[in-house]
């Protein structure tokens, strides 16, 4: 004999309004992750644009830090779009919460941060 199993979701989240993105992110600490098209940004939590759409790759890395991508080079900014480290490095991974892992022309290295 068959029984029907139900499967749901077992994460769900808040999100913004999606107005005229294609994509919006679980809303985390007031700030989502947004796409349109290829291009991500972010939005508070009724979707009004922190930072426009203008990053191939926008990721976080931290409460106020977000890891971003022109699609060559990465580099961090904070949720107001304040520079924190230029785009520039080849590679960027945070290491732990004061130092990020870098590589730059093919040299590897650590920064600190925070």
């Amino acid at each position: 004999m068959m029984s029907g199993v139900l499967v749901t979701s077992a994460w769900v989240c808040d999100r913004p309004p999606l107005g005229d993105y294609d994509w919006v992110g679980c809303i985390e600490d007031g700030v989502s992750i947004s796409y349109q098209g290829v291009k991500h940004g972010l939005v508070d939590v009724i979707g009004d644009v922190m930072i426009a759409p203008e990053y191939r790759k926008i990721h976080r890395l931290g409460k106020d830090e977000f890891g971003v991508s022109n699609g060559e080079k990465e580099g961090v900014i904070d949720r107001l779009g304040r520079v924190i480290l230029p785009m520039e490095y080849d590679h960027l991974l945070p290491h732990d919460d004061s130092y990020y892992e870098i590589i730059k022309d093919g040299k590897y290295g650590m920064m600190h941060h925070g």
